[in-house]
């Protein structure tokens, strides 16, 4: 039974629309799915495996200041263990130019523990940018 629960969270999470990103405790990402791939720009080979180590590739504040690395929405989550909500940055595009998403990240804790073990991490792109949609 254990079996068949996890292929199904792994087809559920695999067919979403949404991008989703499991990061460890230590750093480390240890899955994402397709949609958030396409959403960031990069490879799974490129980010499975590795340590994230602050928001992606010249990430950018709304004004185009650099997003500092401290207020990476999954690191303030393994920090406080308090989710994040729409924390939006422009992030440097496969083709060139910025790609602009707006990011949530959610604790996973185990039962009476207070510290995450992981977080979940869901990246949404825009069109344009954020302040030329208003």
């Amino acid at each position: 039974m254990r079996e068949i629960t996890r292929n199904l969270n792994q087809s559920l999470i695999a067919g979403m629309a949404e991008g989703v990103c499991l990061q460890m405790a230590n750093g480390e990402i240890a899955a994402i799915n397709a949609a958030a791939t396409r959403i960031l720009g990069l490879d799974a080979e490129q980010i499975v495996g590795r340590a994230n180590e602050g928001p992606l590739r010249g990430a950018v504040r709304e004004d185009g200041s650099p997003f500092p690395e401290h207020l990476d929405p999954s690191k303030v989550t393994l920090r406080t263990g308090k989710p994040q909500t729409d924390v939006v940055m422009g992030i440097a595009g496969a083709t060139g130019g910025l790609t602009w998403i707006s990011v949530n990240s959610q604790p996973l804790t185990a039962d009476g523990e207070s510290s995450p073990y992981a977080v979940l991490t869901v990246p949404r792109g825009f069109e344009t940018s954020p302040t030329e949609s208003e």
